[in-house]
Formats: C-alpha cells, structure tokens, sequence
C-alpha cells in the first residue's frame, strides 16, 4: 500500500507534498521511504532531510548509501547535518569498507563540528564502538582501529589504551592531539606507551612534544560538503543564468539551463509560467512539456503536464483556431531566439537566431518541440496547419520524430512527400497501423525495406506486409546483401516465390559471408534447393568456387547423393528461427500510443483536477489505499473527491 501511495504522489502538486508527508505515521513514512527504495520527489526528499522524523531519515541514508536515491553523496552529507543519533548510527550498522560509509563515520566521528569546535558523536554510536573494542583481545583490523583513533572525542580514544602496544605512530600522535585539543594533556603525559619509545617526533626529555607531533602528522580535515549536482533555483536566480544558453549552439549551456528548469519545476522552486517567461530560445522551453525518454526522475512527469497544461493555454490564447499562426509558430520553433510568449504572440515576425543549428545536432530532447507544439493543436487546426505553404521541411523533420500526433501522420500518408514518408517509416515510435497504411498507399520501394529493417520491432502482419509489397529489385537486393547471413537468408526465405531473383541475390551475397561460418552458406543453399531445386545449388556452389574440390563438403554429399538431406543437416543450428519467426522485441508503448491524444496523461489530470491542493484528500486517499490495497488508482482518486 506505502509503495503505491507513493508511487501516485509523484503526481502531486510540488507545494502539497510536505503537509501530505507531515501528517503520515512516521513508522509509515519510514517504510515508505524504503519500499520506494530511494524514488522520491524532490519536495518528499528535501522534506525529510529538513525537519522529517529520525526513523525515515535514517531509512533514506540506508538508501542513499546503496545508490538508490537522486544525488546519493549529497544526501549522505544533508543527513550528518542534521546531528540525528538515530541516523547517526545507521552508517555504523554498515560495512565500513563502503566509500559512502567510510566518509559519513569518519565525519561523524572527527570532521562534522558543533559550536564548540568538536565533533559532534552521538551517545549511541559511542556506545557501539565502546562495546566493540571491549570485544577485542588486540587490534586486528587497521580500518576500524583507524576510525576510533581518529575520532576527536576522548572517551572513544582512551578506551584504545589496553591496546596501546599494538598503535602505529600515526595513530598514537592522533590520539595525543585529540586529548591534548580537548584539554588533557596530563592524562596523555600519564598514558606513557602513547609516546615513549617511539622516537623523536613524540618525546623531549621524557615528555611528549606536542607542538611537534603536528608538523611530523597531518591531522587536518579534508571534509568538505558536496554540492547537489542540479540546484533547484529561484526565479531570480535562473533569470541570471538564463544569458548562457542564448543559442541552440550551446549544447553544454543548453543542457544545463534544461536540468535548472527540470530541478524547478520538481522541486516547486518556479512555476511553469515562471519558466516560460524567462526560457529562451523557444524550443528549449517547449521541450520541457514531456520527460525525457527512459526512466525519468520522480515527480518530472508532472512537472512536464504542468508546462504542456501552461503552453496550451497560452497557445490557445495567442494562437487560437488560425492554422497559419499554428503553421508559422510549428516551422520557426527551431530558428526563433524569444521566449514561447514572444513567438506565440508574433509568430510570422518571430526574431530568428542567427547562426541555427540543424535539428539533428539539437541538444538531447529539444529536438521534438516542433512534434510537441503540433500536439497540443485542436486535431481540424492542425490538419490545416500541415496543409499551409512553405513549411514541408519542417514537416519532413517532424515526421522521424516524436511525439506524432494523428494530424501529422495522416498528412504525411496521405499527401507527403517521399522523404516525409521514408521518415515517418524510419521512425521507430510510428505504430504497426501506420505501418501498414503506408505500404498500402505508397508506391515507393524504401518503406517496406525500412519495415524489414526493423524485423525485431514490428509486428509479424506488418512484416508479411512488406515481405509482399517489396518489389525485387535492385535496391532490395543491396539491401539484403547489407545483412547479416542470418537477417539475409530469413529475408529470402519469405520471398521464395521467386526462384531466379533468389539465386541471383545470392550469388552476390555468398561471396560477402565469412567462409568460416559455414552454416550461413548452408542456410541459404536449404532456401534455394526449396525454392528452386538443389541443381541450382550445385550449379551456384560451382560457380562461386570453381571447382569440384573447393565445393563445401556438404553440397558434395548432396550431389552423391542427389537430395538436399546434407544441406538441412548442415544448416541445422544456424540462427533463423523456424517458419522466419524472430524473437520479437516489441516496444509495449508503440501500440499503445494514442495519435488524437498523445501527450494526454488521464491519471496526473484527474490528480491535477480532484487532489491539488487537498492534503486531506491525499491523507484520506492514503486510508483508502489501506482499505482497499489493490483499487484502482482512478477509482480511489473519485472516492477522495467526495471529501468536501
């Protein structure tokens, strides 16, 4: 239940998110932190390494030790801050020989330093050490021994005297500053196996020389706090960074400026019309109106509902129902250097960069702006949009990327061009329909030669689609003799209805394979005995080695024995599946893309129309959740709408 709350808070309002944490259990929270194994929104983590309690503080540094969470070292560093005993002593519970684990004991015990310029060591983790050098007869580990010699609390350091024999120098002068630091200099006078014997670094006339020691042994620290990796700026801030990514020409600049804007808008920092305002050029703001691909960041999917919801009011506003200011904001989304507001607001005036960069050298995911724009469209709108002169390149572009709307691929199938269709075919987010409307409506040769090349992400229908709409020509045939003998002989053995077209792709193929791999050769001498009998094998074998005693052994034996047996056997193990039934690789969001609707997120709207800024319904969604554990997300958000 803890796990799929959480999992549909990440779809809270950023300002709802601490009141919904404070007034949760704390045994929940801190097995919700757990169970979510580090994923929480920047607002829920910030929250609990700020004022949240001492059980789910602990339960996120046991997370951030492991790598889970967002920034690890950082919230390693935001956790010692606090001086929590409880979370204090979770890094004494782990392996010491862990990096992370290492650093936060060795700050705990010497480097982190309260008001009085001493470390700050909880009683509890005191406790814990003293019991383990009580259990041991002498020192055997250096790391752990190290540690508490180190440590810059008197108490810790003289529990190792039953055990000052077996001290290095470095740690006997360690602990000598440390009692000497603290004010007990004649206790470390009295303790004579710390200095005596030990040179001249540590004695003078039978006494420690304590001035000494310092210039022979280090002791400083070398602790330093580690800077989040992506801050989450104020409006103020960002607009003083804003000057750095003028220009598309900046990828590094333009990246960043991304990140800044993406750590806002998580964190609640900015609003999405705050972003807006300031963000230039145009498409770096529109590309924050979806994720970016893959596992993306909790709580950066509703942060990109709330720029789309932001740009499509403002574009419904400035842009309305005229298909040309549509067309003409959609083909200058990548050349105008404003913000989204200037380029809605005079879209056939829009300022132009003047050095611009092609779109396939945008940074990653600013590139689909102009895809994002035309999404957003009334579907009639930006049907006629598409049909405005003057803006086929753009529409050429858009067509080999995401997201596609219904209006682009209807346009592109039915009266694009032949590279806006070859796009669109290429396109690995274009769904099996589309697919095959386009090899049905369209008569050029490179669309179902892209579908075969795509044989792995493709429905088989499609496939067969393909295999029978290819024409056997030259171009089909570079193409296969392009593949690999395993992607070739299953290509041909779908297209062995014609024997002659076969033989001749293959005496140009053949001689491109590896003769060590052998069961290739085989393979496709099996396709063409089917296809048109195993004297045309014997005849091709002949022919491409020239001689009888270079022939494979296994067209041999099939001549002595005048069957194609030897050229099954041979090719038995060879990498083509049975019946030319690839493992299928299927994207499960291909076909479930909605083309009227794609940057719709039904779930985050209902959680954006019946929970913002309703802590009480979360809180009451959370009870129901307990109630119910396996409801739907959607039903549990309708039974919390009835709170008044």
């Amino acid at each position: 239940m803890l796990l799929r709350f959480f999992r549909l808070l990440e779809s809270a309002r950023p300002a709802d998110i601490p009141a919904v944490l404070a007034a949760l259990p704390e045994a929940d929270l801190a097995a919700a932190v757990t169970a979510a194994e580090g994923r929480l929104t920047r607002p829920a983590r910030d929250y609990i390494l700020a004022r949240g309690p001492s059980s789910a503080l602990a339960a996120l540094a046991r997370q951030a030790v492991l790598g889970r969470c967002e920034d690890p070292e950082w919230v390693i560093d935001r956790v010692l801050m606090r001086f929590d005993p409880e979370a204090d002593e979770v890094f004494f519970t782990l392996d010491p020989a862990d990096p992370r684990v290492h650093r936060a004991r060795r700050a705990i015990l010497r480097d982190r330093q309260g008001p009085d310029g001493h470390a700050v060591v909880a009683s509890r983790v005191r406790r814990r050490l003293l019991a383990f050098t009580k259990s041991q007869p002498r020192l055997e580990r250096d790391d752990r021994w190290d540690e508490i010699a180190d440590a810059d609390d008197p108490k810790l350091v003289l529990a190792l005297m039953p055990h000052v024999a077996w001290l290095t120098e470095r740690q006997a002068a360690r602990i000598i500053a440390t009692l000497d630091a603290h004010g007990l200099r004649d206790v470390a006078r009295r303790h004579r196996g710390l200095w005596e014997g030990r040179g001249s670094a540590f004695s003078r006339l039978g006494f420690p020389r304590f001035d000494n020691l310092s210039w022979v042994y280090t002791f400083g620290s070398d602790f330093t706090l580690v800077q989040e990796s992506v801050e989450a700026v104020s409006v103020d801030q960002y607009r003083e960074l804003i000057g750095e990514a003028v220009s598309l020409n900046t990828p590094q600049a333009a990246h960043r400026l991304r990140a800044l804007a993406w750590a806002a808008l998580r964190a609640g920092t900015m609003s999405p019309a705050e972003v807006l305002e300031h963000t230039r050029p145009a498409a770096l703001a529109m590309s924050l109106a979806i994720p970016d691909g893959g596992e993306h960041l909790a709580g950066e999917q509703r942060a990109a509902d709330d720029m789309r919801f932001c740009i499509a009011g403002y574009a419904a506003k400035w842009l309305a129902g005229d298909p040309k200011r549509w067309a003409h904001a959609f083909s200058r989304m990548y050349t105008d250097k404003g913000t989204i507001l200037e380029l809605f607001a005079k879209p056939d005036k829009a300022v132009r960069i003047e050095d611009p960069v092609s779109v396939g050298n945008l940074p990653e995911g600013v590139r689909e702006a102009a895809n994002i724009l035309l999404a957003l469209a009334p579907a009639d709108v930006a049907a006629r949009a598409l049909a405005v002169q003057g803006i086929e390149d753009a529409v050429t572009t858009a067509a080999g990327l995401t997201p596609l709307c219904r209006a682009l691929v209807d346009h592109v199938v039915a009266d694009g061009t032949h590279q806006q269709r070859r796009n669109l075919a290429d396109n690995m987010a274009t769904p099996d329909r589309v697919l095959t409307r386009l090899i049905d409506e369209s008569a050029d040769s490179y669309v179902p030669i892209a579908i075969m090349e795509r044989v792995t992400a493709v429905g088989q229908e499609v496939l067969d689609r393909a295999y029978v709409a290819a024409p056997h020509d030259d171009e089909l045939k570079r193409w296969i003799c392009g593949r690999s003998p395993a992607r070739a002989v299953d290509t041909l053995r779908h297209l062995a209805d014609d024997p002659a077209w076969v033989l001749s792709v293959l005496r140009m193929a053949i001689p491109k394979w590896s003769r060590r791999d052998m069961s290739g050769r085989a393979a496709a001498y099996a396709v063409l005995a089917e296809a048109a009998g195993v004297e045309a094998v014997w005849a091709l074998e002949l022919e491409l080695t020239r001689g009888l005693k270079a022939m494979a052994p296994f067209v041999r034996e099939s001549m002595a024995t005048g069957d194609a047996e030897p050229l099954i056997e041979a090719a038995r193990g060879f990498p083509v599946p049975g019946g030319g039934q690839w493992p299928r690789n299927l994207p499960s969001w291909r076909d479930g893309i909605d083309l009227d609707h794609p940057l719709d997120r039904p779930l985050e709207n209902l959680v954006r129309a019946h929970l913002d800024g309703r802590p009480d319904r979360w809180l009451h969604l959370a009870d129901l959740l307990r109630a119910k554990p396996d409801a739907r997300y959607e039903d549990l958000i309708a039974e919390a709408a009835r709170l008044p």
